[in-house]
């Protein structure tokens, strides 16, 4: 009987991700193809039907609603939906030419909101009759804002804009580069900007909270600022020695944040106050710099993976534990080799700016260990990229 060989090192920091239903389904950016990936199992199933276009990073965060999964379009001039395991794209025309469009998106109804990265509006995608109607062109009132030396920059990295906040038919967008807030109200389309007078003059990186009460993170101060009404009312800092914040979720009334560039988590209670840090270097087995690419949180399951050392790890902080264990996920080489083939049919470059021709991605993923049940495939590939 043949042995059973599987993929190793499907990096989900390469991916744009939504959890749904026990399932990650998302989108490759290494290998470019969509995925559904089974949480308790880690086994990977590509999706197959769909022809990357030009670019590297295609998809902004994902979204979904009862029926199907929504992608942004970041680099890609197509949205996509994911419903019933079927690939559907979408084109969205404005700011074509504008790159990493959109990095965000969610449902409300029938509309699908595509949230800017660099786009110079909102975009309200209607689902049923794929009518894109643009709103909230804040772009000028931006650059109002920003510090000067930023004004002539055609992009400031990837995304003009932090995590946002949706409260009822309202949202919140964090500018990234300058202390304020933009506020949309998704049924008459109505905006407000409110501009806050504090220490840290580099912008936000996420707004949380609800009702009266909301928090933003700082980008530079490891601040969190407490608004009443939309003024700040207290600040608390977060010790993270030398580094700042980077990636964050919230989950029951506490927000969880990595550290910018070492493997620290802070995780700070919105109802005591109190606040405690976590040395994660452990799991991903040395003390250099860390890239967290992805930390994505599942009703209080968090996913987070780690570029440089190509370590997924799964953290449950339900009911006030915090439980953590090191996760694969893993693709089987018939699986493997029936991508690869699809992609070579295409005539289509594996990856826009690749490093290794199909031939030499095949050759590199039959190299055997020296495990006799198993193989490695293409782990150095999925992690250094």
């Amino acid at each position: 009987m043949d042995e059973e060989y599987s993929v190793k090192g499907i990096n989900i920091e390469k991916s744009a991700i939504v959890c749904d239903k026990g399932r990650l389904i998302g989108y490759n950016h290494v290998l470019g193809y969509f995925f559904c990936a089974d949480e308790n199992t880690g086994h990977v199933k590509p999706l197959k039907g769909y022809v990357p276009e030009d670019g590297w990073i295609l998809f902004g965060a994902p979204c979904k609603n009862e029926t199907s999964v929504w992608f942004p379009p970041c680099m890609a001039q197509d949205a996509v939906e994911i419903r019933n395991k079927r690939i559907y794209r979408y084109p969205i025309i404005f700011n074509r030419e504008i790159p990493h469009r959109f990095m965000k998106a969610f449902i409300e109804g029938r509309k699908l909101f595509l949230l800017p990265g660099c786009a110079r509006g909102i975009v309200v995608f209607d689902i049923e009759n794929c009518k894109e109607t643009v709103i909230a062109k804040w772009y000028g009132q931006y650059r109002r804002l920003i510090p000067d030396h930023l004004k002539n920059a055609e992009i400031f990295g990837k995304t003009r804009y932090g995590n946002y906040l949706k409260e009822g038919d309202r949202i919140y967008l964090p500018l990234l580069h300058a202390p304020a807030v933009l506020e949309l109200n998704i049924v008459s389309y109505e905006t407000k900007i409110h501009y806050f007078e504090c220490r840290d003059k580099t912008g936000f990186l996420a707004v949380y909270g609800g009702g009266k009460r909301k928090y933003l993170l700082t980008r530079s101060s490891n601040d969190i600022l407490e608004l009443r009404e939309n003024k700040i009312v207290n600040t608390y800092h977060v010790e993270m020695g030398r580094d700042t914040f980077g990636r964050s979720v919230i989950q029951d009334d506490k927000i969880f944040v990595l550290a910018r560039n070492t493997a620290t988590l802070a995780v700070f209670d919105l109802i005591t106050k109190a606040q405690k840090t976590m040395d994660l270097s452990g799991y991903f087995g040395f003390e250099q710099e860390t890239d967290f690419g992805a930390f994505i949180n599942d009703k209080g399951v968090f996913w987070i993976s780690e570029s440089h050392s190509g370590i997924s790890i799964r953290m449950d902080a339900r009911d006030g534990n915090i439980s953590i264990a090191e996760t694969f996920f893993e693709m089987t080489e018939a699986d493997f080799l029936g991508l690869m083939e699809e992609k070579a049919e295409t005539d289509r470059p594996l990856m826009e700016n690749s490093f290794f021709s199909i031939a030499d991605m095949l050759h590199m993923h039959m190299d055997r260990t020296d495990k006799k049940t198993e193989k490695n495939i293409g782990y150095k590939l999925y992690s250094q990229l």
